[in-house]
C-alpha cells in the first residue's frame, strides 16, 4: 500500500515537494494508526509518546522517500562562493551595532521608534539587511572587521550562524560578561563580539541597568500568573488522567528506531534507511572532502603544515586559504554594499530558516498590555 502511495505522490509533479511529503506522511500515519501489525509493539510504550512517535516517524519516512535519490546517490548541494561567504559576514557588523543599541535602549538612554519591546531587537536581527534605523557601515567599522577576520580562526567566522544562535541574546551575553559561571548555561557571545569589545572597550555597555527588561518582566509575570490561576480554576474539577508509566517511544533513539524499522518495514524501505544512514555516517568527513575540493581548485600554491596530522593539516590549510579568499572578496562586497546604500537600492530579501521572533514578540506584547491593565494602567507601552 505504501509503495503505491509513494509512487502516486511522486507522480503528482504539479505539487510542491513539501506538499508531496505532506501527502505521503498522511498515508504513512494512517498505516501506523490502522494496521494491526503495529498493535502489540505500540502497547509497550507510553500512549502520548506513541502518538508523537507515529507523527514524527511518518513525516521522517515521507521526507526520505520523496528525496531518496538525493540520499542514495549522495547528491551534494552547491558550495557557497567566497564572495557569498563575505556577503554573509558583512552583516555581523550590523548585528553588533544593533546589540549596542539594545543595551542603550534597555537602560532608557535612547528611544527607537521601531522598537516597542526588547523582543523586537530579535525581530530586526532576523531581518538585519533591512533594519532601517541602523547607520550604514563606515570605513572605520569595515577596517576593524577586516582586522578581526585576519586574526580569527576560520571556524569562528561561520559557527555562530551555522547553529542559528541568537545575535541579540542580551541576558546570556550579559551573564557571560559578568562571568556568572555557576549559573551560566546559555549562549556564549560570538567571537566577533568578544573581539569588538576588546578593541573598543564597549563591554561596559553590559554594566548599564536593564530598566526596560525589568518593567516588561513585571507586567508579563502578572499576566502569566493570572492565566495560571484561570487555568487552575477551569480545570480544578477535571479528573486527572492516570499516569502512563510505560517507557517513552522516541524517534531520535537510534536503537529504538532501528528496531521498529527492522520489525515492520519491507526490504526496500530498510535499504532506503540504510542508504540514508550511510550518507550521514560519512558526514563527519565532509570537512576533509570539502577541504580537498577547495585545495584542488586553489589559485595559488598551498603548503601543508608538517607538524599536524595529515587530516588536520589538509583541513587547516584549506581553511586558511578560504579565509584569505574571503578577505580578498570583502572590498568588492563592501563596494557593492555602499553602492546600494548610496543609490537607495534594497538588499535582497533572504528567506529565513527560523523566522520565529515576530510571533514571540506579539505574544509578549499581549502579556505586557494585560499586565498593565491588571494594575489599572493604560493598555499602551508608555512605561
Amino acid at each position: 500500500m505504501t509503495e503505491e502511495t509513494e509512487h502516486a505522490a511522486n507522480e503528482k509533479s504539479s505539487l510542491s515537494e513539501s506538499d508531496r511529503i505532506k501527502l505521503l506522511s498522511e498515508e504513512y500515519l494512517k498505516d501506523l494508526n490502522e494496521n494491526s501489525k503495529y498493535k502489540d509493539f505500540f502497547e509497550q510504550f507510553n500512549a502520548s509518546s506513541v502518538k508523537s512517535f507515529k507523527e514524527s516517524y511518518a513525516k521522517d519516512k515521507a521526507d526520505i522517500a520523496i528525496r531518496k535519490e538525493y540520499f542514495i546517490h549522495q547528491c551534494e548541494g552547491n558550495e557557497s562562493t567566497f564572495s557569498g561567504m563575505a556577503s554573509k559576514l558583512l552583516w555581523q557588523m550590523q548585528q553588533r551595532k544593533l546589540f549596542d543599541l539594545q543595551c542603550l535602549w534597555r537602560a532608557e538612554q535612547i528611544e527607537i521608534p521601531e522598537i516597542t519591546i526588547s523582543e523586537d531587537f530579535k525581530v530586526h536581527s532576523e531581518n538585519i539587511e533591512h533594519c532601517s534605523f541602523l547607520s550604514p557601515i563606515t570605513q572605520m567599522e569595515y577596517d576593524r572587521y577586516i582586522s578581526f577576520l585576519e586574526q580569527a580562526d576560520f571556524d569562528d567566522l561561520f559557527t555562530y550562524d551555522r547553529y542559528l544562535l541568537d545575535w541579540q541574546n542580551y541576558d546570556d551575553f550579559k551573564d557571560y560578561a559578568a562571568d556568572i559561571e555557576s549559573e551560566y548555561i546559555g549562549d556564549e557571545p560570538p567571537e566577533w563580539y568578544q573581539y569588538y569589545e576588546l578593541v573598543t572597550g564597549l563591554s561596559t555597555l553590559y554594566n548599564l541597568p536593564d530598566i526596560k527588561g525589568g518593567k516588561e518582566k513585571k507586567y508579563a509575570d502578572l499576566a502569566r500568573e493570572r492565566d495560571r490561576k484561570l487555568w487552575e480554576e477551569k480545570n480544578k474539577n477535571k479528573q486527572a488522567l492516570p499516569l502512563d508509566t510505560r517507557p517513552r517511544l522516541d524517534l531520535f533513539d537510534r536503537e529504538m528506531k532501528t528496531e521498529f524499522i527492522k520489525r515492520f518495514e519491507d526490504y526496500k524501505t530498510q535499504y532506503m534507511y540504510e542508504c540514508n544512514d550511510k550518507y550521514y555516517s560519512v558526514y563527519d568527513d565532509r570537512d576533509l572532502d570539502d577541504a580537498i575540493e577547495t585545495l584542488h581548485f586553489a589559485d595559488r600554491e598551498i603548503y601543508l603544515n608538517p607538524a599536524l596530522p595529515w587530516r588536520e593539516s589538509i583541513i587547516a590549510s584549506a581553511n586558511n586559504y578560504s579565509k584569505q579568499k574571503v578577505i580578498e572578496a570583502f572590498p568588492g562586497v563592501y563596494k557593492n554594499y555602499l553602492f546600494r546604500i548610496e543609490n537607495h537600492l534594497e538588499f535582497e530579501k533572504k528567506q529565513k530558516s527560523m523566522p520565529m521572533y515576530k510571533h514571540t514578540s506579539e505574544l509578549l506584547k499581549g502579556l505586557i498590555l494585560d499586565g498593565r491593565e491588571i494594575l489599572g494602567e493604560p493598555r499602551d507601552f508608555n512605561y
